[in-house]
């Protein structure tokens, strides 16, 4: 327990749950994706399904910072020195929405229609897409 502001106050370490802890979330998708990349499916969601219990668990950490010291929360997000880091929220949510598809398309099958589009696989495999705009298959 660390003194927080205020004499003698204690401030628990849910009041005080830097944000920054979504770097972890981040960098836990950036490897998983380059696993998957390399062609290690199975160590990829396995990453991927840490990642989504980290996600869920920094957030409920954040929401109850915010329901028990939301004054706080407040003063770190308007200081001009601690307000970057929650930047690490954007970008951790980013990787693991970019990292969510490649694993479930090949562990579960197909994705969604609304998931899954011409777009999107022609980006996952550019060959394939520009046979064919050609007209020619392997």
């Amino acid at each position: 327990m660390q003194l927080g502001p205020g004499p003698n106050r204690p401030v628990s370490a849910r009041q005080a749950f830097p944000p920054v802890y979504f770097a972890m979330v981040m960098a836990t998708g950036i490897v998983s994706i380059a696993v998957y990349l390399n062609g290690m499916q199975r160590l990829a969601a396995t990453l991927m399904w840490l990642n989504v219990v980290l996600f869920i668990a920094f957030w409920i950490l954040l929401i109850g910072r915010l329901a028990l010291a939301p004054r706080g929360l407040l003063e770190e997000l308007t200081s001009f020195k601690l307000a970057p880091r929650f930047f690490t929220i954007v970008a951790g949510t980013s990787v693991l929405a970019r990292q969510l598809p490649r694993n479930w398309q090949a562990h579960l099958g197909r994705l969604p229609h609304a998931l899954h589009s011409p777009k999107s696989e022609a980006r996952q495999n550019p060959a394939k897409s520009k046979d064919e705009a050609r007209g020619t298959r392997h």
